[in-house]
């Protein structure tokens, strides 16, 4: 803006004196407004030579911002894709029609992961989501077609070689007693569940406590370790039966380093009652993640006893019918 009312006046003053025909200081003054008309050229010229090496400058680091954030996303990507294939954990919001609503049902109602939706009946998940039932099946069904695609459920139709060679691999933990072992094909397998029942006094409560110690020990020997992560037991104490002492005298009388660290990932819920024992259960899978963060594998989970609080709760034989359905 000044550039040009410099000019304007310059060539005013110099009308001015053309019209006194004073010619040589005509002369003298347009020599000096083309010398300032060429500065000024000079100057604007390298002002826009500038502005157009900034923008070009601008430029540059916009299209480097982009490609550094397209390499960002691409290593997110990458990462999380590791994470869905080492972690079966995916959360319930992953999966389609879950709101936040009804994402703070399913959570509230223990139900944290894709996984949790799979194996609960479409019943269970209508009760706590207030959905009606084809709604609900229709979500179990996505989430178990979700769990195939990523290879951690079986298809619907396999092979009876690809169900015998994943027997094979199926670990399994001692307890402690040979014969037992022998009984039982090798000891407790996981990926199942195994019950033990009878007499009072007749040593179930002590083959818990003994699967605590031995399942923390390595797989060479019997237990489940095959890393330098920790293994971990979630207990369901039901009848006030569970004793830490006892666990470190059974870590010495088998002659185990540092007996007292057994207990360390030993995590133990007290059951007041058959309510209290479902939210327990229930509620187990968000302490298993929580724990996995830790560096410690939960790969065993007892409840001792699973009919206690059920048995002294539901008396008669009216009340069998919905005994059974709770503990289902």
């Amino acid at each position: 803006m000044f550039y040009l009312i410099h000019e304007t006046l310059s060539i005013y003053k110099y009308l001015q004196i053309v019209m006194k025909e004073d010619t040589e200081s005509a002369k003298i003054l347009g020599e000096e407004f083309d010398n300032a008309l060429s500065e000024e050229l000079s100057e604007s010229e390298n002002s826009e030579q500038k502005l157009t090496e900034n923008e070009n400058n601008e430029e540059e680091e916009e299209n480097l911002n982009k490609e550094a954030e397209t390499e960002s996303s691409g290593k997110e990507e990458n990462v999380n894709k590791e994470e869905i294939d080492d972690d079966i954990d995916l959360d319930v919001g992953s999966l389609p029609g879950v709101g936040p609503i009804s994402k703070k049902r399913l959570v509230d109602s223990g139900i944290y992961t894709v996984m949790d939706v799979a194996v609960r009946g479409a019943s269970e998940i209508a009760d706590v989501t207030s959905w009606d039932l084809s709604k609900a099946e229709d979500l179990s069904r996505k989430a178990r077609e979700k769990l195939v695609e990523l290879g951690k459920l079986e298809d619907e139709f396999v092979t009876a070689s690809e169900l015998h060679t994943r027997r094979i691999k199926i670990d399994k933990i001692s307890t402690g007693t040979e014969s037992l072992d022998d009984l039982l094909g090798g000891g407790i397998e996981t990926q199942g569940i195994t019950e033990f029942y009878g007499e009072f006094g007749t040593g179930k409560t002590q083959i818990c406590n003994t699967l605590c110690v031995m399942s923390q020990l390595p797989k060479e020997v019997g237990g489940l370790k095959t890393s330098d992560r920790k293994i971990g037991v979630i207990f369901v104490d039901t009848e006030g039966t569970f004793r830490p002492d006892r666990i470190i005298e059974i870590a010495k009388t088998r002659g185990f380093e540092n007996p007292e660290s057994f207990n360390e990932n030993i995590f133990v819920a007290k059951a007041y009652n058959s309510a209290h024992q479902e939210i327990i259960v229930q509620r187990a899978t968000q302490e298993i993640r929580n724990k996995k963060a830790e560096g410690i594998d939960i790969r065993l989970m007892i409840v001792d006893s699973i009919v206690a609080h059920f048995r002294a709760e539901f008396l008669g034989r009216g009340t069998l019918s919905a005994r059974q359905q709770r503990l289902n």
